[in-house]
């Protein structure tokens, strides 16, 4: 493991997992309170973090899976991509957040309670990640 892939899983990973949080805090406030002025500026927050989670979060994955398939080019890694997401638990569990992460943005503008309960289901998928 080289001192970049050290530096990188954990910025990677942290930015994912707060604009996560920051996503689920938003569209519980545009849902549990009301807020008619501010309600396009809610909705721009929790796109905006659902986007920065799951951009973070598949540059988590390629780095992860670069780490422990050290391929010898991008056509190698980009193989092993979907071998990782289907063949460890790690890549199971990320696979699906960045799935709901995905839902998410196909349902946010029109309906932020379903969005609500998808960031919430990828929010309670984080003891599945380990240490």
């Amino acid at each position: 493991m080289s001192e970049l892939d050290t530096a990188l899983v954990p910025l990677l990973r942290g930015t994912h997992v707060a604009a996560l949080l920051s996503l689920f805090g938003a569209l519980a406030f545009l849902v549990g309170v009301p807020i008619d002025g501010q309600r396009r500026t809610v909705l721009c927050l929790a796109a905006g973090s659902s986007v920065v989670s799951l951009l973070c979060g598949l540059g988590w994955f390629v780095v992860e899976t670069a780490m422990l398939a050290q391929p010898d080019s991008v056509a190698a890694l980009l193989g092993w991509l979907p071998e990782i997401a289907a063949r460890t638990q790690f890549g199971s569990w990320l696979a699906l957040r960045l799935l709901l992460l995905l839902a998410v943005l196909a349902v946010l503008g029109w309906r932020p309670g379903i969005a609500l309960l998808l960031a919430g289901g990828a929010v309670v998928l984080q003891p599945a990640f380990g240490h």
